[in-house]
């Protein structure tokens, strides 16, 4: 994770002055025009979120462009923020929950059981939250049944062959793990 996307998480102001500092020592590079005009539109998304204008930042947000190194999560969870404001929640749900299955993440499982159960769904009815960490399914350790997908979190159970979910820089892959 670069500086840039750890101040974005934390502290905005520092993030903004980070860019704004690199734009001025690197002004060839697109990379950091982009952070500094990402980081103003989220900081301006987020005063108009907090004065009660959802409608105007969930448009701006449909406009911000990301440099190729920044961490979108940030993005991604305002975005939702400001569609459930909206009341479109099952929009807020549906978008995290397509990230998520690529890019699971602790701060997004949270969002996501958040929004579904304002929605009223059930620990059952999201199963990518479900494999995540099992806590509905005492005892399993995947999809249930003689073979199982290993999580996105942990390991296989003792006694299972196969190998935990091996992650690349360019590339994720999931073994399927069977009972032995």
């Amino acid at each position: 994770m670069t500086l840039f996307n750890l101040y974005d998480r934390r502290d905005r102001g520092k993030a903004l002055a980070l860019a704004k500092e690199m734009k001025g020592a690197k002004p060839n590079e697109e990379g950091w025009a982009l952070s500094l005009s990402y980081e103003e539109q989220m900081i301006s998304a987020e005063r108009q979120l907090s004065s009660g204008n959802a409608k105007g930042a969930l448009d701006l947000l449909t406009e911000v462009h990301l440099p190729s190194f920044a961490d979108h999560a940030q993005l991604d969870m305002l975005r939702a923020r400001a569609a459930e404001t909206t009341g479109d929640v099952a929009k807020a749900y549906e978008g995290l929950l397509k990230i998520f299955a690529s890019e699971p993440t602790d701060d997004l499982q949270a969002a996501i059981t958040s929004y579904g159960q304002k929605l009223g769904k059930t620990p059952k009815q999201m199963p990518l939250v479900r494999t995540a960490n099992h806590s509905d399914v005492p005892g399993h350790h995947g999809l249930g049944g003689e073979n199982a997908v290993v999580d996105f979190h942990g390991r296989p159970p003792p006694g299972w062959k196969g190998l935990p979910e091996r992650r690349g820089a360019d590339f994720v892959l999931i073994w399927i793990c069977v009972r032995g």
